[in-house]
């Protein structure tokens, strides 16, 4: 098994790697990545069955230019930090994350074991930051076996900051605002992100966030991918505005959403 890089706080084995993986369904995916975890001792046998249940609430399938999926489960059934990856021969199909009504055809699979769910935050905006590229993603299925795709993503990932600074370049909205701290315990990650997206959909008025302190210019709040890349943790503040017919209920409701602790 290959050396592990100090500067990543979560594990790339190669024997977490399944190259041109034949599946006919999301679950066997999961079920299967799952097994290499476990295996590896960095998850509970709980897992699995946590995986799929919160998929079924919380889907994580993401329309990125090459889509994703990053299925995960809470940290009470993982035990050390790590990332096994399934490279699919044929996608399967995964629900969007922030709109399961709609779903996304998935050939690259990441599945995530994180025991702190602040480092989740972290972990989950370097990945999204390199799944944003294509060409990062068709190099892992060009990549060559488990030991050349280990070896790839610990290189590339090495170089990404935990916390992904958007460079959409937004423009201030006038209208309704409000400053908000984010207390949930996964900050506005995977659920809290999920609900805030989905509050945010159902007003017509443009709606941006911003991470108040944060370098990153606003983003389309009603974007999963653009909310997921704010990494937005644990009792950070952030800039809800927004501007058209609706902006004050839309306001009103995403700052009862929060201060809700998003329902939980």
């Amino acid at each position: 098994m290959t050396a592990i890089p100090h500067d990543l706080d979560f594990t790339i084995h190669d024997r977490l790697v399944i190259v041109g993986m034949g599946a006919e369904n999301r679950q066997q995916v999961i079920h299967a990545l799952s097994e290499r975890l476990l295996f590896g001792g960095f998850v509970k046998p709980s897992y699995a069955e946590a995986a799929l249940a919160r998929e079924r609430l919380y889907p994580t399938g993401l329309p990125t230019a090459e889509p994703i999926a990053l299925p995960h489960a809470d940290g009470v059934h993982c035990v050390r930090p790590a990332l096994a990856v399934a490279l699919l021969r044929q996608p399967v199909t995964f629900h969007m994350m922030g709109d399961p009504s709609q779903t996304v055809s998935v050939r690259t699979v990441l599945a995530l074991s994180v025991v702190d769910a602040q480092r989740q935050v972290q972990t989950l905006g370097r990945l999204i930051k390199y799944c944003q590229s294509a060409e990062n993603i068709l190099a892992l299925h060009t990549a060559g076996g488990p030991v050349d795709v280990a070896a790839r993503l610990r290189r590339d990932l090495m170089g990404i900051e935990g916390a992904y600074m958007s460079t959409e370049n937004s423009p201030a909205a006038a209208g309704a605002s409000v400053i908000l701290t984010v207390s949930h315990g996964v900050g506005l990650h995977a659920r809290p992100a999920a609900k805030f997206v989905q509050a945010a959909a159902k007003f017509q008025s443009d709606i941006t966030l911003k991470k108040v302190g944060g370098t990153a210019a606003p983003v389309n709040a009603k974007s999963i991918l653009k909310v997921l890349t704010l990494a937005v943790k644990q009792n950070e503040q952030i800039e809800v505005q927004a501007n058209g017919v609706d902006a004050d209920e839309a306001v009103k409701a995403l700052r009862e959403l929060v201060e809700s602790n998003f329902g939980e």
